[in-house]
């Protein structure tokens, strides 16, 4: 369902990826009332979500323009003074952290904000240099002193070495960057120290992508003299190739939209039941939904879900034990679909038809599929961008815990109280029902993250209690949410932790 209209008459509202903070999800939004992306909030209770003046920067197919640091909310923003510079939000103020590029209407554009936490230390991309001269480098800040350039190409590619897809995996933040020419892209490590390196082991490999934690692990599709894009593994001493799914060379198609090879370099790989889930194809144009098991290194076509072409499957993405994506038929256009260890199916066709609903991160220069659906949990829900025939992309979510038919929409018909609260023991809800219902009782922390739930059972009309465990948790604020058949919310509400 869609949660919000921020901008009618089919006009794009919500940009790129979702961050929850402080009990809200922060994300990009455009109100008619702005001339471009400003930081909005939504709490998943109220009817809509709330606008800041603050201005934010967002750049095309990157997905880290939002992150959390030392507590506070790390974005490229400003408010005309300055152009969009590193920007902190504690929740209430923002804060300027640096203005790289001095001027009104010069920017640095960060972008990609990735802490590195076993470092305290937070990274970043961004331009410099004069406005005829500028190059994109990363940076590194401590929270102290103003961000340090690192300056990783030597200067043969004049738009510098341009970081992206900043990831931190374990101890370590990886990502990608052109050093030299050719100006081809490698696999960057920064350490505990936040030292920055070349990754050890995997100098031959080019256009590596984004990347997966699994054990002491990283996989990540990536080209080397030889083959197309394939699935690699990486241990931080050698790369591994795990598959080859189209055997030979690239047959100069760009790297960077379409490769002859098992992987599109812009998507994610999954983790789901022991495999290794991620978009592959064995002609390098027809994409279809492939996975790698790590126990016996086979690698197989789950199933070929747009038999007809390319199923340009993308934003790859665990909930509720079953695997949810995007991908593309004829008959549907790009929407959401979901494999359950089983079949692959499709989940909901958001805009009827074959024009394309769901927004996906994927190579292609095609204008109606710009950028990330953008899955993020919130408080048992799942909230992504879509788009349907009356609306620009906007917020929708899928209510937790997901049933077959999508979900309900319906309100309490009954009462509830809870007792006491606060409290410095478990908390005791008062439920009388004037009609049968299926529930399910459950408890977030201030960001989102469920911290119980109760199995759903079914209720004829009368009065009953549930008890939300809470003697165990930490001291401050909770979030109760009684849910009925499909996920609805029927009741909600802040508890309080001594």
């Amino acid at each position: 369902m869609m949660v919000y209209d921020g901008n009618p008459d089919k006009i794009v509202s919500i940009l790129e990826n979702i961050v929850p903070y402080k009990g809200k999800i922060y994300y990009a939004g455009v109100a008619p009332a702005t001339s471009g992306p400003t930081l909005w909030s939504y709490d998943g209770i109220s009817a809509g979500p709330t606008i800041y003046p603050y201005k934010i920067n967002v750049t095309p197919w990157v997905s880290s323009e939002l992150t959390i640091y030392n507590g506070k909310l790390y974005f490229g923003g400003g408010q005309g003074t300055t152009g969009k510079e590193p920007t902190s939000f504690d929740g209430t103020n923002f804060s300027l952290i640096y203005d790289i590029m001095p001027g009104i209407g010069l920017s640095s554009s960060p972008s990609w904000f990735t802490p590195l936490q076993s470092a305290n230390l937070l990274f970043f991309a961004a331009d410099s240099g004069s406005v005829s001269e500028q190059h994109r480098e990363l940076y590194r800040y401590d929270a102290i002193t103003p961000p340090k350039r690192i300056t990783i190409n030597d200067g043969s590619n004049p738009a510098g070495s341009v970081p992206q897809y900043l990831q931190s995996l374990g101890n370590f933040l990886y990502f990608t960057a052109i050093p030299s020419t050719p100006p081809e892209s490698k696999l960057f490590r920064v350490d505990v120290a936040g030292v920055v390196t070349i990754a050890k082991g995997a100098t031959a490999l080019t256009y590596p992508g984004e990347k997966l934690l699994v054990g002491n692990k990283i996989y990540f599709g990536a080209t080397e003299p030889g083959t197309g894009s394939e699935l690699y593994s990486y241990d931080g001493d050698t790369a591994i190739r795990l598959t080859d799914i189209a055997p030979g060379p690239l047959d100069g198609i760009p790297q960077e939209n379409a490769v002859k090879g098992a992987f599109y370099l812009r998507n994610i790989p999954a983790l789901y039941k022991g495999l290794i889930y991620f978009c592959g194809s064995a002609d390098g144009t027809n994409n279809q939904l492939y996975a790698y098991n790590p126990s016996d290194g086979k690698t197989k076509l789950v199933q070929t879900i747009n038999p007809a072409g390319d199923a340009k499957v993308g934003n790859l993405y665990v909930y509720r034990n079953a695997l949810y994506f995007t991908a593309y038929t004829p008959a549907t256009g790009t929407e959401l679909w979901r494999y359950n260890d089983t079949t692959c199916s499709l989940y909901a066709d958001i805009w009827p038809g074959p024009r394309t609903g769901m927004a996906f991160h994927y190579g292609t220069s095609t204008p109606e599929l710009p950028s990330y659906a953008a899955f993020t949990e919130f408080q048992g829900d799942l909230y992504f961008k879509a788009q349907d025939s009356l609306h620009g992309y906007e917020l929708w979510r899928i209510k937790g815990p997901v049933t077959p038919n999508g979900v309900e929409n319906i309100a309490l018909s009954g009462t509830v109280s809870m007792h006491p609260n606060p409290t410095s023991a478990d908390v005791t809800m008062d439920l009388t029902l004037q009609e049968s219902r299926t529930l399910a009782l459950f408890l977030y922390d201030m960001a989102g993250r469920e911290v119980y739930a109760s199995p759903a059972k079914a209720y004829s009309a009368g009065k009953y209690q549930m008890v939300l465990p809470m003697q165990t948790l930490s001291a401050g604020q909770y979030i109760y949410r009684l849910s009925g058949a499909g996920g609805a919310a029927l009741a909600t509400g802040v508890l309080i932790r001594k």
